[in-house]
């Protein structure tokens, strides 16, 4: 991987680059984890650029001119008071006041109009970018900007999405003295309510336009947001052009995202409500899910579960109509209302709640989510008898029970529930886990291979790997080890005689004496810089992963092999090697955490 900082003492000079997310090159300063290979690929743009080529931080850039002053994100203290703006610069026009307070608005510039909303990546990302408006998008919470009044027309800017650092935020750097002072680039921060990098003025134009202006001021004046036409967001001056002058559309921020992922809980005590797919033990350490459900209290334990998360696909957006999944085999943990029959063979529904495979035409399979308060939703059932008893209660009396039932609204807390995303987690450093493919689960559990080489009994590890039912045996558990200054980059080695179990991407000599990955697996010794032994953890879905090699070649990630029938049909086998991301389930390995 490219080293970070590299190029800054060689004059170097960044070149022309945005990427594919609306980053410019000082983002990546800021950023320096974005650096490694893998991210500098995944952000490439449409001219085949990347950070890795063309910014001085990530070892690209140019040695022809002087260098550049690095900057980095905002201060970790209180920034210094703005230094005095220009005076050129155009006096603000009359403040909106608290008229933007508690709204929430979609953002672009008249430069960009439809194809340039201002969007947050992802909830757990800093990363800022823009979007088209379109179908699909309008869903989004990534889109929504939520306005914080602090005094007169000075606003925070947060989006909408549940995530902690999602305050817009003006990036700065430091001089040699440890001053701060403010710089040109963008981020997305957490609360910090004596920031002034955090805070905004929000300055409307005669012609129903904004100016939206940083209240931690540069000393040149460059202090106003903007949308250039090369698609990067940064801080200029006042100008009144079409990059900076910006268009705020009203919108609404309830209801959960499409495709996004969360936990239910009720409001009636909540950390002892949270909504759960049922299990049940089918063999030693082995559990199946089944179609009951129930409220289980949120924990340490309970929060690696996918029976406790869930996720939304949108049915109607102006109804706010949704589909809910468990996230644990969700093709049969779709949320259903029950139903009888009556003695002329029609349905009618029933106040009870399981959960059933997919059927689009179900309307007891749809639910209306209905905001409350801020977090806070009502759950109801679109298939009703008409007497309003449609609403998701957690059941009880005096105390609450972990029953679930539907009834009419009365308007308490065991009918409200609190909605709240959960994201991608990585292994835990250090963490042991087995690996199974999601491809015939219960045979494919990675393994290391062993022999009985002196006849007496006694087995010793090789250096092989296998797919193999679940044992109890320490040849079938992996210990994740991060890579220092990685987010989910890990080695990953075997506990059968962890010195020689490091997995690894086998490798070939060519004719040009130069070696190459190969598809095959095998294990080793630690070696810390060989890439071969280094692996990406990559989010699939909320309980399955996909696992690159970063030993490249474009068949990075692991796979089960299959085998072709005379019919046509694949066959899962018991090896497993490399090949190019298919999204198959051959390549999404489910990671089980085992407690030592």
């Amino acid at each position: 991987m490219k080293q970070t900082l590299q190029n800054f003492a060689a004059n170097c000079v960044d070149l022309p680059f945005v990427d594919n997310s609306g980053d410019v090159c000082q983002w990546y300063e800021g950023h320096p984890g974005d650096c490694q290979e893998y991210w500098c690929d995944f952000y490439r743009n449409s001219q085949g650029q990347t950070a890795c080529d063309q910014c001085c931080v990530c070892g690209g850039g140019t040695t022809d001119s002087a260098p550049v002053q690095p900057t980095t994100p905002a201060p970790q203290s209180a920034p210094p008071t703005p230094s005095p703006i220009d005076p050129t610069t155009p006096a603000p026009q009359p403040a909106v006041g608290d008229s933007l307070n508690g709204k929430t608005f979609r953002l672009t510039t008249e430069l960009h109009g439809q194809d340039g909303y201002l969007r947050m990546v992802k909830p757990d990302s800093s990363r800022l970018s823009v979007y088209r408006l379109n179908e699909m998008s309008a869903t989004w919470k990534g889109l929504k900007w939520q306005f914080e009044l602090v005094e007169g027309n000075e606003y925070r800017i947060r989006n909408s999405q549940d995530s902690p650092g999602g305050y817009l935020a003006r990036g700065g750097y430091q001089d040699d003295n440890g001053n701060w002072f403010a710089g040109d680039s963008l981020y997305l921060g957490g609360f910090q309510p004596e920031w002034s990098s955090l805070r905004w003025f929000v300055e409307p134009l005669p012609d129903g336009y904004y100016l939206i202006r940083c209240s931690w001021g540069a000393t040149d004046g460059s202090d106003y947001l903007s949308h250039g036409e090369n698609g990067e967001l940064s801080m200029i001056s006042a100008g009144n052009n079409p990059s900076q002058r910006w268009i705020f559309s009203e919108t609404v921020a309830e209801g959960p995202d499409d495709g996004a992922y969360y936990r239910i809980s009720s409001e009636w005590e909540t950390s002892s409500s949270y909504l759960t797919r049922d299990s049940v033990q089918s063999a030693p350490g082995v559990w199946d899910p089944v179609g009951t459900l129930s409220l289980y209290t949120f924990d340490e334990s309970s929060a690696q579960w996918g029976s406790l998360k869930w996720f939304f696909e949108v049915v109607d957006p102006a109804e706010r109509t949704f589909r809910i999944a468990n996230t644990w085999d969700p093709d049969s943990g779709y949320l259903s209302r029950a139903g009888g029959q009556d003695g002329n063979g029609n349905w009618f529904p029933l106040a009870d709640v399981y959960l059933d495979p997919r059927n689009t035409d179900w309307t007891s399979q749809m639910w209306i989510i209905e905001e409350y308060s801020q977090g806070v939703y009502t759950i109801r059932c679109k298939w009703s008898n008409g007497d309003g008893a449609d609403y998701l209660t957690r059941a009880g009396g005096s105390e609450p029970t972990n029953s679930l039932t539907v009834r009419q609204f009365t308007n308490d807390p065991s009918q409200r529930w609190i909605i709240s995303q959960t994201f991608f987690q990585a292994p835990d450093n250090g963490g042991i886990y087995r690996m199974t493919s999601e491809w015939a689960t219960d045979t494919s559990y990675l393994s290391r291979n062993g022999a009985e080489w002196f006849g007496n009994g006694t087995w010793y590890p090789t250096n092989e790997v296998s797919l193999y039912q679940l044992e109890t045996w320490s040849s079938q558990t992996w210990v994740f080890e991060l890579i220092e200054g990685e987010d989910s980059i890990y080695r990953i080695v075997n506990r059968w005689e962890p010195s020689t179990g490091y997995l690894s991407r086998d490798g070939e000599q060519r004719e040009d004496g130069q070696w190459y990955p190969a598809r095959t697996l095998y294990l080793g010794p630690s070696q810390p810089t060989w890439t071969s032994r280094m692996w990406a953890v990559e989010w699939y879905t909320d309980s399955t992963y996909l696992l690159r090699n970063l030993w490249s070649d474009g068949t990075d990630y692991l796979t089960r092999v299959g085998e072709q029938q005379d019919d046509g049909t694949w066959n899962p086998t018991s090896e497993a090697n490399f090949n190019g991301d298919g999204g198959y389930s051959s390549q999404r390995w489910i990671l089980q955490r085992v407690v030592d």
